[in-house]
């Protein structure tokens, strides 16, 4: 009965909209958690760009001298890839793609060519490939009577 009431207690079962109109089923709730955050994270959002202002505020104008931030742009080579990969604890944490570093060590001679094509992909475009950016997010209530998202707090898994 303990696990069955613990479950019960883990469960968004309804949320507050926008409107003030209440979402009850999977469906509603999760188009509501959609618009929610991706209102929250959007660029027009004005706490985001008073946010983005003062961290550029606060950057030094001169921090690397001029040669270094050129070669930032430069492409990554297979020999910098494999340095780093193998300077990493093979079993320590899974990284976001869900593998170890000691899988790519193991794996090298296989996915070398792979692996430096995606992390050139990011350094030209910015963007990481969509497969290796999914996450799972759990949200924990705030407060017992929880109904609104800003009563929950995000918790990336």
């Amino acid at each position: 009965m303990t696990t069955l009431k613990h479950c019960a207690c883990n469960r968004i079962t309804e949320v507050s909209k926008g409107n003030g109109a209440i979402a009850k089923d999977a469906k509603d709730i999760k188009a509501e958690a959609l618009k929610y955050y991706e209102n929250l994270l959007s660029e027009n959002n004005p706490y985001n760009e008073h946010a983005a202002s003062f961290l550029l505020d606060s950057i030094p104008n001169n921090l690397l001298p001029n040669e270094r931030f050129k070669s930032l742009s430069k492409a990554v080579t297979i020999e910098e890839l494999k340095k780093y990969v193998f300077s990493l604890e093979g079993d320590k944490a899974l990284g976001p793609d869900g593998f170890s570093a000691n899988f790519f060590q193991k794996c090298w001679d296989i996915c070398s060519k792979d692996l430096l094509k995606a992390v050139n992909e990011f350094y030209r475009t910015g963007n990481l490939i969509k497969e290796i950016n999914n996450t799972h997010i759990v949200l924990a209530p705030k407060k017992l009577d929880a109904k609104h998202f800003k009563d929950f707090r995000p918790i990336i898994l």
